[in-house]
């Protein structure tokens, strides 16, 4: 390891001063985070990738209300070990689960979260065709694959795979390079 940086430090002394300060070449691309330079197929992958982001967004909420009034009633109401008291208890836990609409509830969720992954996957689809776009995806993964947000839990990280299997398709060399 100190041959490695006694090495480096030697060639940046036995640079000119002018070379080290030399701006970056100009086919390092400038890049707008703004979505102005990716190409159709990208942009209306965003778009329904966010409407479907924004629908299961409504759809958690009313699933979480929910899940956590059902978790509550049965805390409240544990089950009973007698089987005539377990039909008893069955029939008032299906009273108390169409009170609170959970099926319905449950259904609409799930639904949003098929089309979530469905633009989720058409995104990651989309081929990139250069390093704009591919920033620009990368970028998405923070916004549509942020575990953190209660409402991205448990969803597969398709975006992230692509991004990684595009950038490894941009640094392999070419046929005519090998």
């Amino acid at each position: 390891m100190n041959v490695f940086v006694g090495a480096a430090a030697a060639s940046v002394a036995s640079m000119p001063l002018e070379a080290l300060a030399s701006p970056l070449p100009a086919s390092v691309p400038k890049l707008a985070f703004d979505g102005s330079q990716c190409g159709d197929a990208m942009r209306e992958a965003y778009y329904k990738l966010d409407e479907a982001n924004e629908a299961l967004k409504l759809t958690a909420a009313d699933f979480q209300r929910v899940w956590k009034a059902c978790g509550e009633w049965q805390k409240a109401n544990p089950q009973p070990g007698a089987h005539r008291a377990h039909k008893k208890y069955c029939r008032r836990y299906d009273k108390h689960m169409d009170e609170i609409n959970y099926d319905a509830v449950f259904d609409a969720h799930q639904k949003a979260r098929d089309a979530f992954k469905a633009a989720q996957l058409a995104l990651a689809n989309v081929k990139v065709r250069d390093l704009a776009e591919l920033c620009l995806k990368a970028c998405m993964i923070y916004v549509f694959e942020d575990v953190r947000q209660p409402h991205l839990r448990h969803v597969d990280p398709v975006i992230s795979v692509s991004v990684a299997m595009d950038l490894a398709a941009m640094a392999a060399p070419t046929k005519g390079e090998a």
